[in-house]
């Protein structure tokens, strides 16, 4: 015999069940929105296979329905993020003013939410229109400038420190080269974020399609000073490492004049 339901267990049940329909709805609704605007894109393009990538979930989906778009774990786990955070911190803080900020490639603007007030004026960009869209209306009370803008074609703006947090490593060659060139002109400091091999002498710079998945995949990582981007830099030091999926993730500052 079944035990009748009380008020208090339906109540319970009920508010579940909303908010697991709430969370089909709202992700259903953004991968129809997103697919309409990915329709007129180069399917080859950065933004079109980043505009996928987030539609389709590719690195996961927030439990919270209202995060409507996740950069994946890099951007939410604690152990991955706090000791960035602090590394970044103490180097701001280290600076003898307040510097301007560029966060390349701001992905859920999770963890950009987390030091943007480090920062005097403060610019973030990446190249899927509907999330940068998303973030002028949910963090407009941040005071952030934010731009669709495709790192590895477009211009990029002026900053004091330039923040990059594994995002080349999603990049083919090309694209990365692209950008190498760029950033010395547009910031005095490269924040660079790259989750590489644990083991020392890999591979580095091994190509690849632009696209969901990374070199550690192949044993190789991202070298920004290793052939074939040889970045020109007049000083580097590494900020903090995290080991993480059989490889460390390692936060690089580059300093360029």
């Amino acid at each position: 015999m079944v035990p009748p339901l009380n008020c208090k267990m339906a109540g319970s049940l009920g508010r579940a069940a909303i908010s697991e329909i709430f969370y089909v709805f709202v992700t259903c609704g953004l991968i129809c929105l997103m697919n309409a605007s990915n329709h007129h894109l180069d399917q080859s393009s950065n933004e079109a296979i980043f505009t996928r990538i987030y539609a389709h979930g590719h690195w996961g989906r927030s439990p919270n329905p209202y995060d409507r778009f996740f950069s994946g774990s890099g951007s939410r786990d604690p152990a991955v993020v706090e000791p960035y955070i602090a590394s970044v911190e103490a180097f701001v803080r280290s600076l003898p003013f307040k510097p301007s900020g560029l966060d390349l490639g701001c992905g859920d603007f999770f963890v950009g939410s987390r030091i943007r007030h480090l920062f005097d004026h403060y610019t973030a960009c990446d190249v899927v229109g509907p999330m940068i869209d998303h973030h002028r209306a949910r963090f407009q009370h941040f005071n952030v400038d934010f731009r669709k803008l495709d790192i590895s074609r477009d211009p990029l703006p002026q900053a004091d420190v330039g923040m990059v947090r594994q995002v080349l490593q999603h990049l083919s060659n090309d694209c990365i080269a692209r950008f190498v060139t760029a950033i010395p002109h547009s910031c005095r400091y490269l924040i660079c974020t790259e989750h590489l091999p644990a083991v020392e002498g890999f591979p580095s710079n091994i190509d690849k399609p632009t696209g969901g998945y990374i070199r550690l995949e192949a044993g190789s990582g991202v070298d920004l000073m290793q052939p074939p981007f040889n970045l020109q830099a007049v000083a580097r030091r590494q900020l903090c490492a995290v080991p993480e999926h059989e490889g460390v993730i390692v936060t690089t500052l580059y300093q360029f004049h």
